[in-house]
């Protein structure tokens, strides 16, 4: 049996809402719902809550489940991936607005205007590249505290390169 089904059939068994077992285990009701539905599988802080609710042992849950396994190795494969990504195109735009916003390292070495827009290309390419990975890691995220999370990195990892570039192109062109 799969998890989705065994919270579904333990959830009505103890006459629980969606709503009132999230409650309980403190996730939202999307989060429950998505559990149910398979599209997102609970992480190992819900399992454990779910178990003492539902008076199930880990094994009972893991093993009847067992496509919960895989989906945990998957996450953490995921997760390890995420650094890697991160880590890349992070280092690779850091190294590229030192070189365009620093005052003194872009004066040593002459930028054409053809170079200005090849630079902010690279750090647009790097940009896209980054949040094209964490859209694909997103769908290994369970709870709601994760998905903010990784939404609010992703916000500030898109954002802070951008205004950077609209400043120096606004100095470059404009003033």
């Amino acid at each position: 049996m799969e998890i989705s089904q065994m919270l579904k059939e333990q959830r009505k068994k103890y006459e629980l809402t969606q709503e009132d077992l999230s409650e309980k285990i403190f996730v939202s009701k999307k989060t429950i719902s998505n559990w149910e539905t398979g599209k997102t599988t609970p992480d190992i802080d819900s399992l454990i809550r779910l178990a003492k609710l539902f008076d199930l042992s880990l094994d009972e849950l893991l093993l009847e489940g067992s496509t919960i396994v895989e989906e945990m190795k998957k996450k953490e494969v995921a997760y390890q991936a995420q650094k890697i990504s991160v880590l890349g195109t992070g280092l690779t735009n850091a190294l590229l607005m030192i070189f365009l916003f620093i005052p003194g390292v872009s004066d040593y070495f002459y930028m054409s205007d053809a170079m200005y827009g090849l630079l902010l290309l690279i750090i647009l390419a790097n940009g896209y590249s980054f949040l094209h990975h964490q859209k694909e890691v997103k769908q290994y995220l369970g709870t709601d505290l994760e998905i903010k999370q990784f939404t609010r990195i992703n916000f500030i990892y898109a954002a802070i390169p951008s205004i950077f570039i609209v400043i120096k192109l606004l100095q470059r062109f404009i003033l």
